[in-house]
């Protein structure tokens, strides 16, 4: 469905969301069946309908744009050798050119595409981190000492843990330059 909705959106800003009864039909639909099975195909053999969208993180980011970049290369690569294709054998052409088809769709999908797909693992992701349950314990107030890469890595887990009953309230860190500097949106407050 994203990948769709990603093919809609780049028709849609492509033509200015006009003419979408002509469009839909006549370009929309011809593409989407070439779209479609070419970033499924990608998307799934580079693995990322495998991994767990409740720890998605930039590895995972790239690893989507990569997919896109893939597919987008597929697409425009299968767009022009059907079309050609069908102009030698038929005399006609795959997309009707009287349609005048935006070449810049191609560009628009691969942004939305990218970002439809960022968004939706984002989201999901912030559901498992906004959404703690609280089972009516106390929650225990707690500062982390050191504000450096173990540190972050302790609130990280901290806060992707649902059901977790700390609430980091700042850092402390021996190191002046970080005084006053946010981290995941928490202070480092002082030495």
């Amino acid at each position: 469905m994203l990948f769709l909705l990603a093919l809609l959106s780049a028709f849609g800003l492509a033509y200015n969301f006009h003419g979408w009864r002509y469009w839909i039909t006549h370009l929309f639909l011809p593409i989407a069946f070439i779209a479609l099975p070419i970033k499924l195909a990608v998307f799934a053999r580079m693995q990322q309908f495998r991994g767990s969208w409740r720890f998605v993180g930039l590895r995972d980011l790239v690893a989507i744009a990569v997919g896109s970049q893939i597919s987008s290369f597929f697409l425009i690569g299968a767009y022009f050798l059907l079309e050609n294709i069908s102009q030698s054998l038929t005399g006609e052409v795959l997309i009707d050119r009287g349609a005048r088809f935006r070449q810049a769709v191609f560009l628009i999908d691969w942004v939305a595409t990218i970002n439809f797909v960022v968004a939706a693992r984002v989201v999901f992701r912030s559901y498992f981190e906004f959404t703690r349950g609280s089972d009516g314990a106390v929650e225990s107030r707690i500062l982390i000492v050191g504000a450096g890469d173990h540190g972050q890595n302790l609130l990280r887990e901290v806060l992707r843990a649902g059901q977790s009953h700390y609430n980091v309230i700042g850092f402390v860190d021996d190191d002046v330059a970080n005084l006053g500097h946010r981290i995941h949106n928490v202070e480092v407050l002082g030495r």
